[in-house]
């Protein structure tokens, strides 16, 4: 949290700077920037925004966030490092705005949604791989379309995925 305070460096002195500065992601973004810049070229690269949605709700502009997610991309991509932005959305219907913004710049989205019959004890859920608009021609990737979607059940030692129909207590 200490990265997403107001900035104070554009004044000559703290003394001088407006308390009701709204924070900015700038020194988040700028210590992930260096962190990729750090890195062997050899070295693969991943980067996990876990929640993005956080952001939001703590307090920044849907404008800022979807602008951070932007900059962290084009990062990214220029060190060739994988990012990751899981974003929950939390009432059902219409996707939200920033969950609007990240689909028009991601190139894979991973859809995990609980059973639409109700919950069971067998099967958590069911996960679904769609391409982004921002996938380069021959992406290579294996889809899984929601009419197929995986099922998978939350183990003790992690997760099981399943066709449909075929996991254990499954009639």
């Amino acid at each position: 949290m200490k990265h997403v305070q107001p900035d104070f460096r554009a004044p000559a002195s703290r003394e001088t700077a407006d308390l009701h500065t709204p924070p900015t992601l700038r020194p988040l973004f700028d210590l992930l920037k260096t962190a990729l810049q750090k890195t062997d070229h050899g070295d693969a690269k991943l980067v996990i925004l876990d929640d993005i949605a956080t952001l939001e709700w703590i307090g920044f502009s849907l404008l800022d966030v979807s602008r951070f997610a932007r900059v962290l991309r084009v990062a990214c991509l220029k060190a060739k490092a994988t990012l990751i932005i899981r974003h929950h959305v939390v009432t059902p219907g219409d996707p939200d705005d920033l969950f609007r913004h990240l689909l028009q710049m991601c190139t894979h989205h991973l859809d995990v949604t609980p059973l639409g019959s109700g919950r069971s004890g067998a099967v958590s859920g069911e996960v679904a791989l769609h391409l982004g608009p921002s996938t380069p021609a021959g992406g290579g990737v294996k889809l899984i379309p929601r009419s197929v979607a995986l099922q998978y059940k939350l183990a003790d030692n992690g997760p099981v995925f399943f066709q449909r129909g075929t996991g254990g207590g499954v009639l």
